[in-house]
């Protein structure tokens, strides 16, 4: 199982000049299971967060990210992995 903890957007100059984005190819071409958002993937702001979100193969997924307006999650809270004969759920 491949996760990444958060702040993987920012921080190299390869995210920095794409705004993330190539950091969310190079994640999906290695096949990351399970992401969360860190303080950082809010560097280039919440559009270009969630712009990246629908982009991530994986999904991010955050039980605490709450939109003020509609005061609902913003991201799925959680994701069930079944570990072994490669099975992803």
């Amino acid at each position: 199982m491949l996760v990444d903890a958060g702040d993987a957007v920012q921080g190299t100059p390869l995210g920095k000049l794409s705004n993330g984005e190539s950091i969310v190819s190079i994640m999906n071409a290695a096949g990351y299971d399970f992401a969360i958002p860190g303080n950082h993937e809010f560097d280039y702001g919440m559009e270009q967060f969630l712009k990246l979100a629908s982009r991530m193969k994986c999904g991010y997924y955050c039980a605490n990210l709450i939109d003020i307006k509609t005061r609902k999650l913003v991201l799925p809270p959680y994701k069930i992995l079944a570990l072994g004969n490669n099975r992803r759920h």
